[in-house]
């Protein structure tokens, strides 16, 4: 940017969200770039400092999603200007637009580079914007939800931001986590609370089909039986919701700045 300190790119969809996890972990959202030069003199260059990405949202509203700090009206402008006609709702913004990156630089470096091998620049692939272009749009959102929202050791990811909600499942093939989202819109309070409705059906039924429910009707004998069976449930609907979202990795879920 035109600060001479700030570098920002715009980052498209892909079958992983590393960066992405371990920038939203508590205390870290240090970033570093790394340039090389595979043709001429040999050299490599490093950018180090902390970073935010803008997802589609944050473009709007100017609130980075980093743990450090949020992107200055200034920087925000500086981003538009960059990428004028390739963010969300604008004409030439590809379908598999995932964020823009902004990295605040606290240092840089080079070294020699003495091994790098050298290499000849042929032409871009078009490949990535193929597929995204298959899916559109929205298929993309839906692909960014599947496989972006955990990292590969079940970290949480940019793909619960960009869905605004927790998964409703999670599973592990082949070395990674997949997250699946109910059809229905579900804000985040709403999927909380059919968590913790659902935990207390389950308990509920456990208690009712087992002796330990019917040990404590004699409880009810001084105790008014309605008041009782409210605290069972509030109590048992609350356990089992929470073993159900530590399951799924809801209980360190990244929360949306904006």
């Amino acid at each position: 940017l035109e600060d001479g300190a700030t570098v920002c790119w715009l980052d498209y969809s892909g079958s992983g969200a590393e960066t992405y996890a371990h920038m939203l972990e508590e205390g870290n959202g240090r970033l570093t770039l790394c340039f090389a030069a595979f043709e001429g003199a040999p050299r490599i260059l490093r950018l180090y400092g902390h970073a935010v990405f803008l997802l589609e949202a944050q473009l709007r509203t100017g609130l980075g999603t980093g743990r450090r700090q949020t992107v200055t009206d200034t920087e925000l402008e500086r981003v538009r200007k960059a990428f004028d006609g390739e963010l969300p709702g604008q004409e030439n913004c590809d379908p598999g637009f995932r964020s823009i990156f902004v990295l605040r630089v606290e240092r840089a470096t080079h070294s020699c580079g003495y091994s790098v091998p050298l290499f000849q620049y042929q032409a871009e692939r078009t490949t990535l914007k193929d597929f995204a272009g298959g899916k559109g749009r929205d298929g993309m959102i839906e692909y960014q939800g599947y496989k972006n929202s955990f990292s590969i050791d079940g970290l949480p990811s940019v793909g619960q931001l960009i869905q605004q909600r927790w998964p409703s499942s999670m599973t592990f093939k082949d070395g990674y986590f997949f997250a699946t989202y109910d059809d229905d819109d579900l804000t985040s309070t709403n999927a909380c609370m059919r968590v913790l409705l659902g935990g207390y059906r389950k308990v509920s039924t456990w208690l009712k089909s087992r002796v330990i429910y019917g040990s404590l009707y004699g409880a009810s004998v001084f105790l008014n039986w309605r008041t009782l069976q409210s605290v069972m449930q509030i109590c048992g609907g609350f356990a089992a919701g929470l073993c159900y979202a530590r399951s799924v990795g809801m209980w360190r879920r990244p929360t949306l700045s904006c």
